[in-house]
Parts: C-alpha cells; sequence; structure tokens
C-alpha cells in the first residue's frame, strides 16, 4: 500500500480492484476511513496470522494517526474477503500510532491464550517513530509489544501486550528490520537508525564497519549483541 504525495502515486486500477472484491464490514464513516487506509498508507508494517493479513501503524492519507491516536490497524482476511478496523477487547494495552517501524510473527508461551502455556502467534512490533505533533521517537528494543488475534482470530478483534525487555539493545530504533527464526522464538533486528544521544548509537557511528545484529530470546524477553562476519553492505 501507499500513499498519493506529488510524484509518488501507487494507487492504480490493480489495487482498487483487489480492494474492491473485500466486504467492508464498516460503517459508512468508517467503510471510507478503512478503504482509504488500505489504498493510502506508507511507512506500515503487515503480517499474515493464518489466513488473515495484519497492516499495522503507518502515514495514513499523508498524516500519521489522524483518525486515531492509538495505533491503527486494519486487517484483511482472505478467505473470507472481509476489510475490517478490528476492535480492541477489555484489557488491552494502547500503544501509540508510529511508523517505519519493524514487525515479525513470533510465539510466545507468557501471552494469554485458549490454552495456557501454549505458544500461539502473535505479532512483534519494535521501534519507529510518529509524526504527530512533531517527531516523537517510540519507545526502542527494550520494550516489547506484541499484537495477538483474540476472539474468532478473524480479523476483527486484537488484543496489544506491552513488555519490558532486558539486555544490551538500543531504548529508540526505526528504519530497521526484523525477522523470527527458531520457529519464532527467536528475532534478529539489523540496520535502523538510533538517536544520537541513545548509548548505542557510538555501535553504529560508522556505518561501513558495523558488524552486529540484535537477537531476541523471545521467551526470556533479552536482547544480546551478536557480532556478524562477512563484507559490509
Amino acid at each position: 500500500a501507499a500513499w498519493r504525495c506529488g510524484s509518488f502515486r501507487y494507487s492504480h486500477n490493480l489495487r482498487k480492484d483487489f480492494m474492491q472484491e473485500f466486504d467492508a464490514e464498516l460503517d459508512e464513516e468508517q467503510r471510507s476511513t478503512g478503504r482509504r487506509a488500505a489504498l493510502a498508507r506508507s511507512g506500515h508494517t503487515s503480517e499474515a496470522i493464518d489466513n488473515v493479513v495484519y497492516v499495522i501503524g503507518g502515514m495514513l492519507g499523508g498524516n500519521v494517526g489522524q483518525e486515531a491516536e492509538g495505533m491503527s490497524v486494519l486487517t484483511m482476511n482472505l478467505q473470507t474477503k472481509k476489510l475490517q478496523l478490528p476492535s480492541l477487547v477489555f484489557g488491552s494495552a494502547q500503544p501509540p500510532m508510529r511508523m517505519r517501524h519493524s514487525s515479525c510473527v513470533v510465539r510466545a508461551a507468557f501471552l494469554p491464550g485458549e490454552q495456557p502455556g501454549v505458544a500461539e502467534e502473535a505479532i512483534l512490533v519494535t521501534g519507529g517513530y510518529c509524526r504527530r505533533a512533531g517527531t516523537k521517537i517510540m519507545p526502542g528494543l527494550n520494550c516489547l509489544t506484541f499484537l495477538q488475534p483474540r476472539g474468532s482470530r478473524d480479523g476483527s478483534q486484537i488484543c496489544w501486550h506491552e513488555f519490558e525487555a532486558t539486555g544490551l539493545a538500543p531504548n529508540a530504533i526505526y528504519h530497521h528490520q526484523c525477522g523470527a527464526f527458531a520457529a519464532g522464538k527467536r528475532v534478529v533486528v539489523f540496520g535502523g537508525d538510533i538517536p544520537q544521544d541513545d548509548p548505542e548509537f557510538f555501535s553504529i557511528r560508522t556505518r561501513s564497519s558495523v558488524s552486529f545484529v540484535y537477537v531476541l530470546d523471545v521467551e526470556g524477553k533479552h536482547w544480546e549483541k551478536v557480532v556478524t562476519s562477512g563484507p559490509s553492505l
């Protein structure tokens, strides 16, 4: 997805035809907002769990989060072809809106689920920033933010959870990437920008010599810096 901005346009007919196949389960006001959010969004991430794609955060129609204070989430159910703005279940955290974050699908047994102790899939969101009323950097890798499908897991309900993490990692990061491995029990983070006042900025100040990644033990909620080898890109 993308947003209209001067010479940058990515709202072609193929995208529109694809979205028209979905039944928007929204009222008239939400329908226009939901379709615009789907067709006009940048700086977001998207992850799939079962048959549902979760589109998370980003710049909506050229402005970050004007529609809501909290994190914007749009779901696309590929089986039922429904486009929805999911509701938050009672007790959910409410992380702020952001863009230029990263996300990946993980498994965390400590999250509440239908079967206690069973690690169900959830989406880990890290870092990013918000440009509402000026640029505000979001918490970095020290704050683990999880999006968990709830209810019938059809994209209509979600729950956010936030946990503190330990270990050596930046307190703020954006423009980075992350990916899960080891069956969703570990996450690697690489690249990105770190504010100059963050202690970890010293490690990336000379980009051509950066030779490490951050690796998360999901269950332990602990980060470590792992040295890499090979040529720098």
